[in-house]
Protein backbone atom coordinates (compact mmCIF):
# COMPACT_ATOMS: atom_id res chain seq x y z
CA UNK A 1 0.00 0.00 0.00
CA UNK A 2 1.23 3.58 1.24
CA UNK A 3 5.09 2.21 1.80
CA UNK A 4 5.60 0.48 -2.12
CA UNK A 5 3.74 3.49 -2.97
CA UNK A 6 6.39 6.00 -1.02
CA UNK A 7 9.56 3.56 -1.81
CA UNK A 8 8.69 4.66 -5.71
CA UNK A 9 7.70 8.15 -5.38
CA UNK A 10 11.12 8.82 -3.39
CA UNK A 11 13.32 6.53 -5.07
CA UNK A 12 12.60 8.31 -8.40
CA UNK A 13 12.79 11.56 -6.87
CA UNK A 14 16.30 11.48 -4.49
CA UNK A 15 17.28 8.46 -7.35
CA UNK A 16 18.38 6.48 -4.80
CA UNK A 17 17.34 2.80 -4.05
CA UNK A 18 14.40 4.04 -1.00
CA UNK A 19 13.95 1.10 1.19
CA UNK A 20 11.49 2.56 4.27
CA UNK A 21 11.18 0.72 7.58
CA UNK A 22 8.62 0.86 10.56
CA UNK A 23 9.63 2.83 13.58
CA UNK A 24 9.29 1.00 17.01
CA UNK A 25 7.30 3.68 18.03
CA UNK A 26 4.27 6.49 16.83
CA UNK A 27 6.72 9.75 17.64
CA UNK A 28 8.57 8.87 15.24
CA UNK A 29 6.61 8.59 11.88
CA UNK A 30 4.65 5.87 10.08
CA UNK A 31 7.24 5.22 7.92
CA UNK A 32 11.77 6.00 8.35
CA UNK A 33 14.48 5.92 6.06
CA UNK A 34 17.58 5.52 7.55
CA UNK A 35 20.80 7.59 5.31
CA UNK A 36 23.97 5.94 6.87
CA UNK A 37 24.00 3.61 3.60
CA UNK A 38 24.82 7.07 1.62
CA UNK A 39 27.41 8.21 3.75
CA UNK A 40 30.20 7.08 1.70
CA UNK A 41 28.72 7.47 -1.38
CA UNK A 42 27.80 11.47 -0.55
CA UNK A 43 30.27 12.20 0.98
CA UNK A 44 28.21 13.67 4.03
CA UNK A 45 26.83 12.61 7.53
CA UNK A 46 24.10 10.56 7.57
CA UNK A 47 22.27 13.40 9.81
CA UNK A 48 23.25 16.09 7.03
CA UNK A 49 21.89 13.99 4.10
CA UNK A 50 18.52 13.41 6.03
CA UNK A 51 18.19 17.22 6.04
CA UNK A 52 19.12 17.45 1.99
CA UNK A 53 16.90 14.59 1.20
CA UNK A 54 13.70 16.57 3.32
CA UNK A 55 14.17 19.80 1.11
CA UNK A 56 13.64 17.46 -1.72
CA UNK A 57 10.71 16.09 -1.36
CA UNK A 58 7.88 15.95 -3.85
CA UNK A 59 4.16 16.55 -2.80
CA UNK A 60 2.46 13.24 -2.17
CA UNK A 61 -1.24 13.75 -1.37
CA UNK A 62 -1.32 11.24 1.73
CA UNK A 63 1.56 12.44 3.31
CA UNK A 64 1.52 14.92 6.10
CA UNK A 65 4.68 15.74 6.71
CA UNK A 66 8.32 14.46 6.53
CA UNK A 67 11.12 15.13 8.68
CA UNK A 68 14.90 14.67 9.80
CA UNK A 69 15.53 12.88 12.90
CA UNK A 70 18.89 12.90 13.37
CA UNK A 71 20.23 10.34 10.58
CA UNK A 72 16.21 9.15 10.12
CA UNK A 73 14.05 10.68 7.80
CA UNK A 74 10.45 10.22 9.37
CA UNK A 75 7.59 10.12 7.31
CA UNK A 76 3.79 10.55 8.75
CA UNK A 77 1.12 9.43 6.86
CA UNK A 78 -2.77 11.67 7.12
CA UNK A 79 -4.58 9.88 9.61
CA UNK A 80 -7.46 9.74 7.40
CA UNK A 81 -5.53 8.73 4.40
CA UNK A 82 -4.33 5.63 6.09
CA UNK A 83 -7.73 4.55 8.03
CA UNK A 84 -9.39 4.82 4.63
CA UNK A 85 -6.42 2.95 2.83
CA UNK A 86 -6.05 0.35 5.21
CA UNK A 87 -9.73 -0.50 6.36
CA UNK A 88 -11.21 -0.22 2.70
CA UNK A 89 -8.28 -2.80 1.20
CA UNK A 90 -8.81 -5.52 4.08
CA UNK A 91 -12.54 -5.20 3.86
CA UNK A 92 -12.60 -5.56 0.03
CA UNK A 93 -9.39 -8.50 -0.54
CA UNK A 94 -10.77 -10.14 2.80
CA UNK A 95 -8.42 -13.45 3.31
CA UNK A 96 -6.65 -12.42 0.23
CA UNK A 97 -5.10 -9.69 2.45
CA UNK A 98 -1.53 -9.51 1.59
CA UNK A 99 -1.65 -12.30 -0.80
CA UNK A 100 1.35 -12.50 -3.45
CA UNK A 101 1.57 -13.96 -6.38
CA UNK A 102 5.18 -16.04 -6.78
CA UNK A 103 6.14 -18.26 -9.34
CA UNK A 104 8.08 -21.84 -8.44
CA UNK A 105 7.90 -24.31 -6.46
CA UNK A 106 9.17 -24.93 -2.84
CA UNK A 107 9.82 -28.56 -1.06
CA UNK A 108 9.42 -28.85 2.51
CA UNK A 109 10.84 -31.77 4.62
CA UNK A 110 9.24 -31.70 7.46
CA UNK A 111 8.00 -34.18 10.67
CA UNK A 112 9.91 -37.45 9.39
CA UNK A 113 9.13 -39.38 12.61
CA UNK A 114 10.80 -42.79 12.73
CA UNK A 115 8.36 -46.13 12.21
CA UNK A 116 7.79 -48.31 14.83
CA UNK A 117 8.03 -46.03 17.55
CA UNK A 118 5.78 -43.05 19.10
CA UNK A 119 5.57 -39.85 17.84
CA UNK A 120 7.82 -37.66 20.16
CA UNK A 121 8.43 -34.01 20.73
CA UNK A 122 11.33 -33.58 18.09
CA UNK A 123 8.91 -34.97 15.32
CA UNK A 124 6.09 -32.34 17.00
CA UNK A 125 8.73 -29.18 16.36
CA UNK A 126 9.42 -30.05 13.22
CA UNK A 127 6.04 -30.86 11.78
CA UNK A 128 4.90 -27.48 13.72
CA UNK A 129 7.66 -25.00 12.39
CA UNK A 130 7.60 -26.73 8.33
CA UNK A 131 3.43 -26.56 8.56
CA UNK A 132 3.45 -22.68 9.68
CA UNK A 133 6.04 -22.26 6.88
CA UNK A 134 3.94 -24.13 4.39
CA UNK A 135 1.36 -21.83 5.04
CA UNK A 136 3.24 -19.04 4.35
CA UNK A 137 4.70 -19.57 1.55
CA UNK A 138 1.33 -20.73 -0.46
CA UNK A 139 0.23 -16.95 0.78
CA UNK A 140 2.87 -15.88 -0.86
CA UNK A 141 1.79 -17.72 -4.34
CA UNK A 142 4.44 -20.40 -4.28
CA UNK A 143 3.06 -24.05 -4.79
CA UNK A 144 4.85 -26.07 -1.67
CA UNK A 145 5.07 -29.83 -1.57
CA UNK A 146 5.32 -31.45 2.12
CA UNK A 147 7.13 -34.46 2.24
CA UNK A 148 7.30 -36.87 5.38
CA UNK A 149 10.29 -38.17 5.13
CA UNK A 150 10.11 -41.01 7.21
CA UNK A 151 12.86 -42.74 9.14
CA UNK A 152 11.90 -46.09 7.65
CA UNK A 153 15.32 -47.30 6.74
CA UNK A 154 18.62 -49.14 9.21
CA UNK A 155 19.62 -51.76 11.41
CA UNK A 156 17.37 -51.17 13.69
CA UNK A 157 14.58 -53.02 11.76
CA UNK A 158 16.50 -55.65 11.11
CA UNK A 159 16.06 -56.17 15.59
CA UNK A 160 12.03 -55.37 15.26
CA UNK A 161 12.27 -58.25 11.90
CA UNK A 162 14.20 -60.94 13.77
CA UNK A 163 11.77 -59.82 17.21
CA UNK A 164 9.04 -60.46 15.07
CA UNK A 165 10.27 -63.42 14.05
CA UNK A 166 11.32 -64.95 17.04
CA UNK A 167 7.97 -63.70 19.44
CA UNK A 168 5.61 -61.94 16.64
CA UNK A 169 1.74 -62.08 16.46
CA UNK A 170 -0.25 -60.53 14.01
CA UNK A 171 -3.20 -60.21 15.97
CA UNK A 172 -1.10 -58.15 18.93
CA UNK A 173 0.68 -56.07 15.95
CA UNK A 174 -2.69 -55.40 14.25
CA UNK A 175 -4.11 -53.94 18.34
CA UNK A 176 -1.64 -51.57 19.23
CA UNK A 177 0.80 -50.97 15.94
CA UNK A 178 3.08 -48.92 17.76
CA UNK A 179 3.55 -49.98 21.24
CA UNK A 180 3.64 -53.94 19.93
CA UNK A 181 6.62 -53.11 18.26
CA UNK A 182 8.79 -50.95 20.71
CA UNK A 183 8.33 -53.47 22.96
CA UNK A 184 8.91 -56.46 20.77
CA UNK A 185 12.60 -54.30 20.34
CA UNK A 186 13.28 -53.45 23.77
CA UNK A 187 13.04 -57.25 24.09
CA UNK A 188 15.22 -58.07 21.36
CA UNK A 189 17.69 -55.50 22.99
CA UNK A 190 17.04 -57.51 26.19
CA UNK A 191 17.51 -60.72 24.41
CA UNK A 192 21.21 -59.25 22.66
CA UNK A 193 22.76 -58.97 26.58
CA UNK A 194 22.02 -62.71 26.92
CA UNK A 195 22.67 -64.11 23.31
CA UNK A 196 25.81 -63.49 21.91
CA UNK A 197 24.49 -63.94 18.55
CA UNK A 198 21.35 -61.95 18.82
CA UNK A 199 23.47 -59.36 17.06
CA UNK A 200 24.24 -61.31 13.97
CA UNK A 201 20.71 -62.15 13.69
CA UNK A 202 19.36 -58.66 13.50
CA UNK A 203 22.02 -57.65 10.65
CA UNK A 204 21.03 -60.99 8.93
CA UNK A 205 17.29 -59.84 8.78
CA UNK A 206 18.62 -56.02 7.66
CA UNK A 207 20.77 -58.00 4.81
CA UNK A 208 17.76 -59.59 3.56
CA UNK A 209 15.87 -56.56 3.85
CA UNK A 210 18.49 -54.86 1.67
CA UNK A 211 18.28 -57.64 -0.83
CA UNK A 212 14.84 -57.49 -1.09
CA UNK A 213 13.74 -60.37 0.66
CA UNK A 214 10.38 -61.01 -0.18
CA UNK A 215 9.69 -62.04 3.40
CA UNK A 216 11.76 -59.10 5.00
CA UNK A 217 10.00 -56.67 2.49
CA UNK A 218 6.55 -57.92 3.29
CA UNK A 219 6.93 -57.29 7.13
CA UNK A 220 8.71 -54.44 6.95
CA UNK A 221 5.91 -52.86 4.54
CA UNK A 222 3.50 -53.87 7.06
CA UNK A 223 4.99 -51.88 9.77
CA UNK A 224 5.76 -48.79 7.78
CA UNK A 225 1.37 -49.09 6.68
CA UNK A 226 0.80 -49.59 10.65
CA UNK A 227 2.87 -47.14 11.82
CA UNK A 228 1.79 -44.18 8.90
CA UNK A 229 -2.05 -44.68 10.06
CA UNK A 230 -0.92 -44.25 13.84
CA UNK A 231 0.55 -40.88 12.53
CA UNK A 232 -1.70 -39.72 11.07
CA UNK A 233 -3.72 -39.67 14.04
CA UNK A 234 -1.79 -36.89 15.58
CA UNK A 235 -1.61 -35.12 11.79
CA UNK A 236 -5.18 -35.16 11.60
CA UNK A 237 -5.62 -33.83 15.17
CA UNK A 238 -2.94 -31.23 14.36
CA UNK A 239 -4.79 -30.54 10.67
CA UNK A 240 -1.80 -31.41 8.84
CA UNK A 241 -1.68 -33.43 5.47
CA UNK A 242 1.56 -34.27 3.20
CA UNK A 243 1.85 -34.39 -0.23
CA UNK A 244 4.08 -37.68 0.19
CA UNK A 245 5.26 -39.95 2.57
CA UNK A 246 8.59 -40.92 0.91
CA UNK A 247 10.96 -42.13 4.11
CA UNK A 248 14.45 -43.20 3.34
CA UNK A 249 13.80 -46.60 2.28
CA UNK A 250 12.32 -45.01 -1.01
CA UNK A 251 16.08 -43.78 -1.76
CA UNK A 252 17.61 -46.71 -1.32
CA UNK A 253 17.75 -47.78 -5.27
CA UNK A 254 19.07 -44.56 -6.36
CA UNK A 255 21.73 -44.11 -4.21
CA UNK A 256 24.38 -46.06 -6.44
CA UNK A 257 23.35 -43.56 -9.38
CA UNK A 258 24.26 -40.95 -6.87
CA UNK A 259 27.57 -41.85 -6.29
CA UNK A 260 27.96 -42.71 -9.72
CA UNK A 261 27.45 -39.00 -10.09
CA UNK A 262 30.10 -38.17 -8.04
CA UNK A 263 32.85 -40.48 -8.73
CA UNK A 264 32.20 -39.35 -12.57
CA UNK A 265 32.32 -35.49 -11.13
CA UNK A 266 35.39 -36.34 -9.50
CA UNK A 267 35.00 -35.18 -6.07
CA UNK A 268 35.06 -38.70 -4.26
CA UNK A 269 38.14 -40.59 -2.66
CA UNK A 270 38.78 -43.41 -1.15
CA UNK A 271 39.81 -42.98 3.11
CA UNK A 272 40.52 -45.61 4.89
CA UNK A 273 38.34 -47.95 3.32
CA UNK A 274 35.20 -45.61 3.09
CA UNK A 275 34.10 -43.56 0.24
CA UNK A 276 34.40 -39.71 0.73
CA UNK A 277 33.95 -36.85 -0.54
CA UNK A 278 36.75 -33.70 1.06
CA UNK A 279 34.84 -30.86 1.60
CA UNK A 280 36.04 -27.02 1.08
CA UNK A 281 34.84 -25.41 4.52
CA UNK A 282 34.77 -28.88 6.55
CA UNK A 283 37.74 -30.83 7.83
CA UNK A 284 35.43 -33.70 8.46
CA UNK A 285 34.66 -35.49 4.83
CA UNK A 286 31.41 -36.32 3.86
CA UNK A 287 30.94 -40.06 3.82
CA UNK A 288 28.87 -41.44 1.13
CA UNK A 289 29.71 -45.17 1.65
CA UNK A 290 31.20 -46.86 5.13
CA UNK A 291 33.62 -49.50 5.26
CA UNK A 292 31.51 -52.23 4.42
CA UNK A 293 29.94 -50.50 1.54
CA UNK A 294 26.88 -49.86 3.15
CA UNK A 295 25.02 -46.50 2.44
CA UNK A 296 24.81 -42.94 5.00
CA UNK A 297 22.38 -40.55 5.60
CA UNK A 298 24.18 -38.30 3.79
CA UNK A 299 23.98 -40.77 0.73
CA UNK A 300 20.20 -41.26 1.13
CA UNK A 301 19.86 -37.49 1.42
CA UNK A 302 21.98 -36.61 -1.72
CA UNK A 303 20.14 -38.76 -3.66
CA UNK A 304 16.64 -37.37 -2.47
CA UNK A 305 18.04 -33.38 -3.10
CA UNK A 306 18.71 -34.68 -6.74
CA UNK A 307 15.14 -36.89 -6.98
CA UNK A 308 13.35 -34.15 -5.74
CA UNK A 309 15.29 -31.39 -8.44
CA UNK A 310 14.16 -33.63 -10.90
CA UNK A 311 10.58 -34.13 -9.88
CA UNK A 312 9.55 -31.03 -8.89
CA UNK A 313 11.89 -28.83 -9.88
CA UNK A 314 11.72 -26.36 -6.93
CA UNK A 315 13.30 -22.89 -6.33
CA UNK A 316 14.12 -23.64 -2.56
CA UNK A 317 14.29 -27.35 -0.67
CA UNK A 318 13.71 -26.85 3.37
CA UNK A 319 14.66 -29.13 5.82
CA UNK A 320 13.10 -29.07 9.06
CA UNK A 321 15.46 -30.76 11.58
CA UNK A 322 17.10 -29.70 15.18
CA UNK A 323 19.95 -27.65 15.20
CA UNK A 324 22.41 -30.76 16.19
CA UNK A 325 21.87 -31.98 12.48
CA UNK A 326 24.11 -28.50 11.38
CA UNK A 327 27.06 -30.15 10.22
CA UNK A 328 25.41 -33.36 8.55
CA UNK A 329 23.00 -30.45 5.89
CA UNK A 330 26.15 -28.16 5.62
CA UNK A 331 28.41 -31.08 4.47
CA UNK A 332 25.62 -32.76 2.18
CA UNK A 333 24.49 -28.99 0.63
CA UNK A 334 28.19 -28.31 -0.41
CA UNK A 335 28.60 -31.90 -2.54
CA UNK A 336 25.15 -31.10 -3.95
CA UNK A 337 27.02 -28.17 -5.34
CA UNK A 338 30.23 -29.75 -6.32
CA UNK A 339 27.55 -31.51 -8.28
CA UNK A 340 26.21 -28.48 -10.65
CA UNK A 341 22.46 -28.04 -7.76
CA UNK A 342 21.62 -24.67 -8.23
CA UNK A 343 18.64 -24.88 -5.96
CA UNK A 344 18.60 -23.32 -3.24
CA UNK A 345 18.88 -25.69 -0.23
CA UNK A 346 17.59 -24.85 3.23
CA UNK A 347 18.16 -26.19 7.01
CA UNK A 348 15.60 -24.72 9.06
CA UNK A 349 17.19 -26.00 12.62
CA UNK A 350 15.65 -25.77 15.95
CA UNK A 351 16.18 -25.88 19.65
CA UNK A 352 14.51 -28.10 21.59
CA UNK A 353 11.49 -28.71 24.06
CA UNK A 354 12.73 -28.34 27.63
CA UNK A 355 10.36 -29.59 30.74
CA UNK A 356 9.04 -27.02 33.19
CA UNK A 357 11.86 -28.35 35.42
CA UNK A 358 14.47 -26.93 32.83
CA UNK A 359 15.57 -31.10 31.20
CA UNK A 360 14.73 -32.61 28.05
CA UNK A 361 11.06 -33.32 27.35
CA UNK A 362 11.86 -36.91 26.44
CA UNK A 363 10.98 -39.07 29.37
CA UNK A 364 8.24 -39.03 32.10
CA UNK A 365 8.79 -41.39 35.25
CA UNK A 366 11.26 -43.61 32.92
CA UNK A 367 8.88 -43.61 29.79
CA UNK A 368 8.75 -41.91 26.51
CA UNK A 369 6.45 -38.79 26.85
CA UNK A 370 4.13 -39.95 23.60
CA UNK A 371 1.97 -36.81 21.94
CA UNK A 372 -1.18 -38.71 22.04
CA UNK A 373 -1.17 -38.51 26.08
CA UNK A 374 0.11 -35.29 26.43
CA UNK A 375 -2.53 -33.81 23.55
CA UNK A 376 -5.27 -35.75 25.47
CA UNK A 377 -4.28 -33.97 28.79
CA UNK A 378 -4.29 -30.77 27.44
CA UNK A 379 -7.37 -30.86 25.80
CA UNK A 380 -8.86 -31.96 29.08
CA UNK A 381 -7.45 -28.85 30.92
CA UNK A 382 -9.22 -26.85 27.92
CA UNK A 383 -12.48 -28.18 28.68
CA UNK A 384 -12.03 -27.68 32.48
CA UNK A 385 -11.10 -23.84 31.81
CA UNK A 386 -14.15 -23.64 29.24
CA UNK A 387 -16.37 -24.88 31.51
CA UNK A 388 -15.45 -22.66 34.39
CA UNK A 389 -15.45 -19.46 31.89
CA UNK A 390 -18.55 -20.06 29.53
CA UNK A 391 -20.58 -23.76 31.08
CA UNK A 392 -23.89 -22.93 28.27
CA UNK A 393 -21.12 -22.77 25.13
CA UNK A 394 -22.43 -25.28 22.65
CA UNK A 395 -19.86 -27.89 21.04
CA UNK A 396 -17.50 -27.86 24.32
CA UNK A 397 -15.55 -30.40 23.48
CA UNK A 398 -14.69 -29.75 19.61
CA UNK A 399 -13.63 -25.73 21.15
CA UNK A 400 -11.19 -27.33 24.21
CA UNK A 401 -9.69 -29.51 20.80
CA UNK A 402 -9.46 -26.62 18.94
CA UNK A 403 -8.34 -24.39 21.69
CA UNK A 404 -5.66 -27.08 22.85
CA UNK A 405 -4.31 -27.37 19.62
CA UNK A 406 -3.87 -23.55 19.36
CA UNK A 407 -1.98 -23.59 22.08
CA UNK A 408 0.56 -26.20 21.30
CA UNK A 409 0.87 -24.53 18.13
CA UNK A 410 1.83 -20.87 19.95
CA UNK A 411 4.24 -22.16 22.75
CA UNK A 412 6.24 -23.57 19.76
CA UNK A 413 6.12 -20.60 17.32
CA UNK A 414 5.93 -18.09 20.14
CA UNK A 415 9.45 -17.38 19.87
CA UNK A 416 12.74 -17.94 17.56
CA UNK A 417 12.84 -21.44 16.74
CA UNK A 418 15.96 -21.86 17.56
CA UNK A 419 16.11 -21.39 20.90
CA UNK A 420 14.97 -24.30 23.28
CA UNK A 421 11.39 -23.65 24.93
CA UNK A 422 9.60 -24.80 27.96
CA UNK A 423 6.80 -27.15 27.60
CA UNK A 424 4.18 -25.48 30.21
CA UNK A 425 0.85 -27.19 29.56
CA UNK A 426 -1.17 -24.85 31.92
CA UNK A 427 0.82 -21.83 31.35
CA UNK A 428 0.10 -22.03 27.31
CA UNK A 429 -3.54 -22.51 28.31
CA UNK A 430 -3.92 -18.83 29.79
CA UNK A 431 -5.98 -16.28 28.82
CA UNK A 432 -4.23 -13.71 29.24
CA UNK A 433 -0.37 -12.86 28.33
CA UNK A 434 1.60 -14.03 25.12
CA UNK A 435 -0.89 -17.50 24.34
CA UNK A 436 -2.53 -18.61 22.00
CA UNK A 437 -6.23 -18.45 23.99
CA UNK A 438 -5.80 -15.14 24.32
CA UNK A 439 -5.51 -14.82 20.83
CA UNK A 440 -8.45 -16.85 20.23
CA UNK A 441 -10.28 -14.72 23.12
CA UNK A 442 -9.49 -11.36 21.67
CA UNK A 443 -10.80 -12.73 17.64
CA UNK A 444 -14.14 -14.42 19.71
CA UNK A 445 -14.45 -10.32 21.42
CA UNK A 446 -14.04 -8.83 18.35
CA UNK A 447 -16.71 -11.06 16.59
CA UNK A 448 -19.19 -11.16 19.63
CA UNK A 449 -19.18 -7.31 18.76
CA UNK A 450 -20.20 -7.39 15.31
CA UNK A 451 -22.83 -9.92 16.38
CA UNK A 452 -24.26 -7.48 19.02
CA UNK A 453 -24.69 -4.52 16.90
CA UNK A 454 -27.72 -4.02 14.19
CA UNK A 455 -25.21 -2.13 12.43
CA UNK A 456 -23.27 -2.69 9.08
CA UNK A 457 -19.59 -1.99 8.70
CA UNK A 458 -19.85 1.25 6.69
CA UNK A 459 -16.76 3.29 6.91
CA UNK A 460 -15.83 6.89 7.37
CA UNK A 461 -12.32 7.36 7.81
CA UNK A 462 -12.18 11.14 9.55
CA UNK A 463 -14.46 10.01 12.05
CA UNK A 464 -11.47 7.47 13.19
CA UNK A 465 -9.51 9.69 15.09
CA UNK A 466 -8.73 8.43 18.27
CA UNK A 467 -4.95 7.24 18.93
CA UNK A 468 -5.71 3.60 20.06
CA UNK A 469 -8.14 3.27 16.65
CA UNK A 470 -4.98 4.91 14.80
CA UNK A 471 -2.55 2.29 16.43
CA UNK A 472 -4.89 -1.08 15.33
CA UNK A 473 -5.21 0.42 11.56
CA UNK A 474 -0.97 0.90 11.34
CA UNK A 475 -1.02 -2.77 13.33
CA UNK A 476 -3.28 -3.83 10.51
CA UNK A 477 -1.08 -2.27 7.73
CA UNK A 478 1.62 -4.13 9.06
CA UNK A 479 0.53 -7.61 8.09
CA UNK A 480 1.52 -8.02 4.31
CA UNK A 481 5.12 -7.27 5.24
CA UNK A 482 5.25 -9.27 8.87
CA UNK A 483 4.16 -12.37 6.23
CA UNK A 484 6.92 -11.58 3.91
CA UNK A 485 9.55 -10.99 6.72
CA UNK A 486 8.43 -14.61 8.02
CA UNK A 487 8.79 -16.54 5.43
CA UNK A 488 12.01 -14.95 4.24
CA UNK A 489 14.10 -15.76 7.06
CA UNK A 490 11.72 -18.93 8.44
CA UNK A 491 10.82 -17.80 11.01
CA UNK A 492 7.11 -18.17 11.95
CA UNK A 493 7.46 -16.80 15.29
CA UNK A 494 7.37 -13.41 13.72
CA UNK A 495 3.47 -13.82 13.02
CA UNK A 496 2.64 -15.49 16.55
CA UNK A 497 4.06 -12.09 17.61
CA UNK A 498 2.61 -9.86 15.44
CA UNK A 499 -0.72 -11.38 16.23
CA UNK A 500 -0.57 -11.00 20.08
CA UNK A 501 0.93 -7.42 19.41
CA UNK A 502 -2.38 -6.79 17.62
CA UNK A 503 -4.45 -8.92 19.67
CA UNK A 504 -3.04 -6.31 22.58
CA UNK A 505 -4.36 -2.97 20.24
CA UNK A 506 -7.16 -4.70 19.57
CA UNK A 507 -8.73 -4.65 23.40
CA UNK A 508 -6.67 -1.53 24.12
CA UNK A 509 -8.36 0.18 21.14
CA UNK A 510 -12.22 -2.27 22.48
CA UNK A 511 -11.41 -0.58 26.44
CA UNK A 512 -10.88 2.64 24.80
CA UNK A 513 -13.28 2.99 21.86
CA UNK A 514 -17.05 1.89 22.46
CA UNK A 515 -18.34 0.26 19.51
CA UNK A 516 -22.06 0.43 19.69
CA UNK A 517 -23.25 3.62 20.77
CA UNK A 518 -25.52 6.46 20.02
CA UNK A 519 -23.53 7.83 17.03
CA UNK A 520 -24.72 5.78 13.81
CA UNK A 521 -21.87 7.00 11.58
CA UNK A 522 -18.90 6.32 13.96
CA UNK A 523 -20.21 3.03 15.07
CA UNK A 524 -20.55 1.68 11.30
CA UNK A 525 -16.90 3.51 11.01
CA UNK A 526 -15.29 1.25 14.49
CA UNK A 527 -17.32 -1.66 13.12
CA UNK A 528 -15.81 -1.48 9.19
CA UNK A 529 -12.05 -1.73 11.35
CA UNK A 530 -13.63 -4.62 13.96
CA UNK A 531 -14.87 -6.63 10.75
CA UNK A 532 -10.99 -5.88 8.81
CA UNK A 533 -9.19 -7.02 12.48
CA UNK A 534 -11.29 -10.04 12.72
CA UNK A 535 -10.02 -10.79 9.06
CA UNK A 536 -6.07 -10.23 9.55
CA UNK A 537 -6.68 -12.21 13.32
CA UNK A 538 -8.05 -14.94 11.20
CA UNK A 539 -5.89 -15.21 8.11
CA UNK A 540 -2.85 -14.66 10.73
CA UNK A 541 -4.11 -17.69 12.72
CA UNK A 542 -4.70 -19.60 10.19
CA UNK A 543 -1.19 -18.61 8.80
CA UNK A 544 -0.04 -20.85 11.74
CA UNK A 545 -1.83 -23.87 11.13
CA UNK A 546 -4.84 -22.80 13.90
CA UNK A 547 -8.46 -22.68 13.56
CA UNK A 548 -9.51 -19.51 14.89
CA UNK A 549 -12.75 -19.57 17.02
CA UNK A 550 -15.75 -17.30 16.68
CA UNK A 551 -16.67 -18.29 19.99
CA UNK A 552 -15.32 -19.25 23.06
Amino acid sequence: MFKEKLEKSLSKEWNVDVKLEVPPNNEMGDFAFPCFQFSKLLKKSPVQIAKDFINSVPKINFVDRIEANGPYVNIFIKKEALAEEVISTILSEKEKYGNEKSAGTIVIDMSSPNIAKPFHFGTLRSTLQGNALNLLFEKLGYKTVKVNHLGDWGTQFGAVLAAFEKWGSQKDLKQDPIHYLVGLYKKWHEFEERDMHAHEKAKEWFKKLEDNDQTALNLWKQFRDLSIEEFKKTYRALNIEFDEYQGEAFYNDKIESTIKACKDAGITVVDQGALVVKLDKEEVPCMLKKTDGTSTYASRDLSAILYRIKTYNPKKILYLTGAEQKLHFQQVFEVAKKLGVKTELIHVDFGMYLSPSGGKMSTRHGKTVEMSDVMNEIEELALKTINKKNPELKDKQKTAHTVAVCAMIFQDLSSDRIKDIVFDEKRMLEFEGDTGPYVQYTNARANSILEKSKAKPKLIADLLTNDKELNLIKMLANFPDKITHAAKDCKPHVITQYLLETSRAFNEFYHACPVIQDSKQLEESRLALVKAAITVLEEGMKLLGVVPLKEM
